[in-house]
C-alpha cells in the first residue's frame, strides 16, 4: 500500500537555490525550493550522529506539536556543503491525487482573518499566547510576528518555520502586531481586541495573563453555541489475539446522535489499550473506563464549566483509574512488568469544545478534507527522546525499544502520573479519530485514514459503516494486536445567528476560581503532607504574579524532568520490544523518605556519609543480589559508592531470605573523589578506599550493583529534582 506523500520545507542558507526537480540526497525532489517531497516515504532518513543546532530549537517545543513543524532530518548541498534542515508536519495542503497532486501553502493568518468566524479569530490568538513564552525561552518569539510564518489550517495555528534572532521581542512588539488585525476583527470581538491591543502597547499584560484573557474571551464566545455530535465505536480482539485487552466507552458498536448543549453534562468517549496481557491488561482497561465513567458523569456537570474545571474533571478521572488499578495491582502483591495497567485516550464534547486527555500510546487524529493529523502525542520512548532532545523523532524510531510506553495507568502512584489534556475549541465540521494501536501501528492510518474518512466528512459513507471499515482494515493490514476504533464527527449549529459580543472590561477581571488539581486531591496520595492550591488574582502588583510563576514553572520543570527521565513500560503488543515495565521516580517528602514504599525503581538517590565514619557503602557487582547481607569471595566485585555521588535504582529483587536487595547504577561521582590527587581506583591497593580489613575500588559512573533495601534509609536521600548533569552515565 503506497504511503501518503512526505512534503518537507528545507530551512537553511543556499547560496543559489536548487532549481525544481533536482534530487538532493538521493531522495528529495525540489517542487520550488524551499518546498520539497520525499520520493521514498516509506524508508527511514539516515540517522543523524548529533542533533542539529536548529533542530534542538523545534524538539524543545515538540509539546506544540500542532502549531510547530517537527525536524526530520538533516541533509547537506552537493558541491557548497551547506546544511539543510528538513521539516515535516509542514503548513501545506495538497489538492488533486497520485500525478495530479499540487501542493499549496496554507493561507497566512493576515490574508484568512476578515473572514473568518469571531471564534476563529480568538482561536487563533489564544494559540499565539500560549506559543510566547515558549518561544521567547527558545529566541524565536519573531516568528510569531511574521506573518509569512504564521499560517492557519481550520482552527489551528500553523508556523512555516521557526527563525531564531539576537533580541527577542517584547510584548508591546507583539500588540503592535496585532493592532493590524482590529479594523478586520468580527463585530463582537473587536472592543475586545481593542482594548487588549492598548494594553499589550503599553508593556501593561503579562504573557500568562495574556493566556488568561483570551481563554476568557473564548469562553465567552462559545457560551452561546451549541452543536450536534455523531458517535460510534468499535472494538475487536483481532485474528491472533486470545482475549479482547482493549475497551471502550460508549461500549462496541454503539451509535449515538447526540444534541450538545451548555447545560447538559458533556457526552464523553474513551479508548483504553490494557497493558500486561494474561496478568490482566482486559481487567485493568475495563477497571479505567468504569472508574472515568462514574467519575465524569458526576464531576463534569454541564458542557459550560470553564476551562480550568474542566481540564481538573478530566486529569480527575484518570488519577481515579489509576487508583483503582494500583489498588488491584498492590492487593495482587503484583511487581513491576508483572503488573496490569491500561493506556487511555478521554475525549469530552463540551458544546464548541473538544477536551482530550490521554496517557500511553492511543491517539487521537483530527480530519480535514485534504489531511488525516495526528494531535496527540505518544508516551514512548521515541517521543521521550524528542522532547529530550536526545534524537530527531524518526531516528528514535530506529532504535531498539522505541514503542516502549514510559506512562500507562495502574504503574506508578497518581502524584507521578502526568496526563496531557487539551482543549480543542470546534468552529467548523470536524472528524476525530480516537484509536488504539491495532490500527495505527506501522502507519496504517497516515496512509489509509484520509482515502477512508474523507467520505465521511462529505456525506458519502456513515460513522457506522466507517468505524467497521477500520476495524477491518486494522486486522488485515496490521492483525497482531486487538483494535478500538471511536469516531466524534461534531456540527457546530450554523442556525445559530446570535454570537455573544466579548465585552473590554473581561481583561479587568481575573478568571473565576475553579478547583486545581493538588496533592490533596489525587486519589492515592498520602494527606500528611498536603499543598494549598493559592490563585493570585490577575488585577495584584506583576511581582507577585511573577512569584507564582517562578514557582509553577519550577514544579513543571520538576515534573517533567521526573516523567521523562523515568524507566519504560511495556506495549501489550507483543510485536513491540521493550518490555520492562518501571514506574516513575516519587518526590520524597519535606522529611526524607521515611518509608520504603516510598522509594520505586527510577529513583535518584545521592549518597550521604554513613553513620558509622569508618564504615563504607558497598556495592556487590553481582548478576543477581547476594542470598544475605555478606559479600562475596571475588573482592573484584565489591566496590564504595563515594559520598555525593548520584545513583539511580533500576531494579528491585527478593531473596529466597525474603530480604529485598535494588539495584543501583552509579550516575554521577563528585570530582573530589575521582581527583588527581586520589588514588586510581584499582591500581594501587595501599592507597584505595578500604573497608575493614578488605580494599575495594570506588564505584565509576556507569557501574551497577546491589546494595540491601533496608540499608538506603541511613546512606541515601532522595533527590527531589536532579540536573542532566547529575543524571550523567543515567541518561544513557
Amino acid at each position: 500500500m503506497p504511503n501518503a506523500s512526505r512534503y518537507l520545507w528545507a530551512q537553511g542558507s543556499v547560496s543559489v537555490p536548487p532549481a525544481k526537480g533536482i534530487l538532493l540526497a538521493g531522495r528529495y525532489q525540489v517542487v520550488q525550493f524551499p518546498l520539497l517531497i520525499d520520493t521514498e516515504p516509506e524508508v527511514p532518513p539516515t540517522p543523524l550522529e548529533a542533533v542539529p543546532s536548529l533542530a534542538a530549537v523545534y524538539l524543545s517545543l515538540s509539546s506544540f506539536a500542532i502549531s510547530v513543524p517537527r525536524p526530520f532530518t538533516q541533509i547537506w548541498l552537493p558541491e557548497t556543503d551547506q546544511p539543510l534542515l528538513l521539516l515535516e508536519e509542514i503548513p501545506v495542503r495538497v489538492l488533486g491525487q497520485g500525478n495530479a497532486e499540487q501542493p499549496k501553502l496554507m493561507a497566512t493568518l493576515l490574508d484568512a482573518w476578515p473572514t473568518a468566524s469571531a471564534l476563529h479569530q480568538v482561536t487563533w490568538l489564544w494559540q499565539l499566547a500560549k506559543l510566547w513564552e515558549p518561544c521567547c525561552e527558545q529566541q524565536v518569539a519573531a516568528s510569531l510576528l511574521d506573518w509569512q510564518a504564521v499560517r492557519v489550517d481550520g482552527e489551528d495555528i500553523r508556523l512555516l518555520t521557526l527563525q531564531p534572532t539576537s533580541e527577542v521581542p517584547s510584548l508591546v512588539d507583539l500588540g503592535k502586531c496585532w493592532q493590524t488585525l482590529v479594523s478586520a476583527t468580527q463585530p463582537g470581538l473587536q472592543a475586545y481586541l481593542t482594548h487588549l491591543v492598548q494594553r499589550l502597547t503599553v508593556g501593561d499584560i503579562a504573557p500568562t495573563e495574556l493566556v488568561d484573557f483570551l481563554t476568557q474571551a473564548l469562553e465567552t464566545i462559545v457560551a452561546s453555541q451549541s452543536a450536534s455530535l455523531q458517535l460510534a465505536t468499535c472494538s475487536d480482539q483481532g485474528p491472533v489475539r486470545r482475549r479482547n485487552e482493549d475497551a471502550c466507552y460508549p461500549p462496541s458498536g454503539a451509535v449515538l446522535n447526540v444534541a450538545v448543549s451548555n447545560q447538559q453534562v458533556p457526552p464523553f468517549v474513551v479508548v483504553c489499550d490494557g497493558v500486561g496481557g494474561h496478568q490482566g491488561g482486559d481487567v485493568a482497561s475495563q477497571l479505567a473506563i468504569d472508574e472515568v465513567s462514574q467519575y465524569l458523569q458526576t464531576a463534569a456537570t454541564n458542557s459550560n464549566l470553564p476551562d480550568a474545571a474542566m481540564v481538573t474533571a478530566i486529569k480527575q478521572a484518570i488519577f481515579a483509574a489509576n487508583q483503582a488499578i494500583v489498588e488491584r495491582n498492590d492487593a495482587a502483591q503484583r511487581q513491576e512488568r508483572a503488573r496490569m495497567g491500561t493506556t487511555i485516550v478521554i475525549a469530552v464534547i463540551a458544546g464548541a469544545r473538544l477536551y482530550i486527555g490521554h496517557i500511553g500510546d492511543s491517539r487521537v487524529y483530527r480530519i480535514r478534507t485534504h489531511q488525516c493529523r495526528q494531535i496527540t502525542l505518544d508516551d514512548d520512548i521515541a517521543t521521550r527522546e524528542m522532547r529530550l532532545g536526545i534524537r530527531l523523532y524518526h531516528d528514535g524510531l530506529q532504535e531498539p525499544g522505541s514503542g516502549a510506553l514510559v506512562q500507562a495507568l495502574g504503574m506508578v502512584n497518581s502524584r507521578n502520573l502526568h496526563p496531557t489534556v487539551d482543549m480543542y475549541p470546534i468552529a467548523e465540521t470536524s472528524l476525530f479519530l480516537i484509536c488504539s494501536d491495532g490500527l495505527s501501528d506501522r502507519g496504517l492510518v497516515d496512509q489509509i485514514g484520509l482515502r477512508e474518512l474523507q467520505p465521511m466528512l462529505m456525506g458519502e459513507r456513515d460513522i457506522a459503516t466507517t468505524s467497521q471499515r477500520l476495524v477491518e482494515l486494522a486486522n488485515t493490514q496490521n492483525g497482531h494486536d486487538n483494535v478500538t476504533v471511536a469516531l466524534l464527527h461534531v456540527i457546530p449549529d450554523s442556525s445559530e445567528k446570535v454570537i455573544s459580543s466579548v465585552p473590554p472590561n473581561v481583561i479587568e477581571h481575573p478568571l473565576p476560581t475553579s478547583p486545581v488539581v493538588s496533592e490533596t486531591q489525587m486519589p492515592g496520595v498520602p494527606n500528611s503532607s498536603p499543598q494549598k492550591t493559592l490563585r493570585i488574582p490577575l488585577s495584584l502588583p506583576l511581582i507577585l504574579l511573577g512569584i507564582l510563576v517562578v514557582s509553577i514553572v519550577g514544579a513543571y520543570y520538576w515534573s517533567q524532568q521526573q516523567s521523562l527521565s523515568s524507566n519504560t513500560l511495556s506495549s501489550s503488543s507483543e510485536s513491540q520490544s521493550g518490555e520492562t515495565l518501571s514506574p516513575s521516580a516519587v518526590p520524597p517528602d519535606s522529611t526524607r523518605a521515611s518509608s520504603l514504599e516510598q522509594l520505586s525503581v527510577g529513583d535518584y538517590l545521592q549518597v550521604e556519609p554513613a553513620t558509622d565514619l569508618a564504615a563504607d557503602i558497598l556495592l556487590t557487582k553481582a548478576p543477581e543480589p547476594p542470598p544475605s547481607d555478606s559479600r562475596p569471595a571475588d573482592e573484584r566485585l565489591v566496590s564504595i559508592l563515594p559520598t555525593d555521588s548520584v545513583v539511580q535504582i533500576i531494579d528491585r529483587q527478593p531473596t529466597q531470605d525474603n530480604q529485598f536487595w535494588v539495584r543501583l547504577q552509579v550516575c554521577t561521582v563528585t570530582s573530589s573523589e575521582l581527583s588527581e590527587d586520589a588514588a586510581p581506583p584499582s591500581t594501587d591497593a595501599q592507597n584505595a578506599p578500604s573497608s575493614g580489613d578488605r580494599i575495594y575500588p570506588l564505584a565509576l559512573p556507569g557501574e551497577q550493583g546491589w546494595l540491601l533495601e533496608t540499608s538506603l534509609p541511613e546512606v541515601t536521600k532522595p533527590l527531589l529534582d536532579t540536573t542532566l548533569a547529575q543524571q550523567g552515565s543515567c541518561m544513557n
